[in-house]
């Protein structure tokens, strides 16, 4: 930037800066701002001062991103038949490694449904998996670290988030016994600070 004392004051208050995303304080590089000043002939457009330069040092805080819960999708289902309904959804939270490798940050999943029971498919099988079938050799199964808790219509899964990510895959949903018409499920994800809830309606 060229200019007087005056116009290179009013530029400079008027920068933003805008850290790369969720960074905090436990970002690896440390962000510094360098701003350097020298007189300038506009003759010879060259510098006719050494250049004074000063390094501002920038200190992020952390804020909490709320978690997400992605690919809850409605479905139809058939009457008194057992489904893994959530094969496709995926839960992730930008304050926390990888869904799929993090072992560390624990979160809660709590799914509740109006009516009928849930259950986690715990066994390589060809039966009660609904559509997907012959998914399930595919499925990971390995959901140590997890704590769950069921009550009549709820299930509550406590862990990391990775663990989460491959038992939610796993969750079974059993209608109420000759249900007909719609079901509104509720999932609820959250890291202890923030809970993100998305409904789908089952019919």
């Amino acid at each position: 930037i060229t200019g007087d004392y005056t116009s290179l004051t009013q530029a400079l208050s008027s920068f933003v800066f805008v850290p790369q995303a969720h960074a905090n304080e436990n970002w690896v590089i440390k962000p510094t701002i360098s701003v350097s000043v020298a007189e300038y002939d506009v003759v010879s457009r060259s510098s006719i001062t050494d250049a004074t330069v000063a390094v501002i040092s920038v200190a992020l805080s952390a804020v909490n991103d709320a978690p997400v819960v992605a690919g809850l999708e409605p479905k139809t289902l058939l009457e008194d038949e057992a489904n893994l309904l959530f094969t496709g959804v995926t839960l992730s939270d930008a304050d926390t490694e990888s869904g799929e490798t993090s072992s560390d940050s624990q979160h809660t999943l709590v799914v509740s449904a109006e009516s009928g029971s849930l259950a986690i498919y715990s066994k390589m099988g060809t039966s009660g998996c609904g559509d997907v079938c012959d998914q399930i050799s595919t499925f990971d199964f390995d959901i140590g670290g997890l704590t769950v808790t069921t009550s009549e219509n709820d299930m509550i899964l406590v862990g990391p988030l990775a663990a989460l990510n491959r038992a939610v895959r796993l969750l079974q949903y059993q209608p109420a016994s000759n249900m007909y018409g719609e079901v509104q499920l509720t999932m609820a994800f959250s890291d202890a600070a923030v809970t993100t809830t998305e409904e789908v309606i089952l019919s």
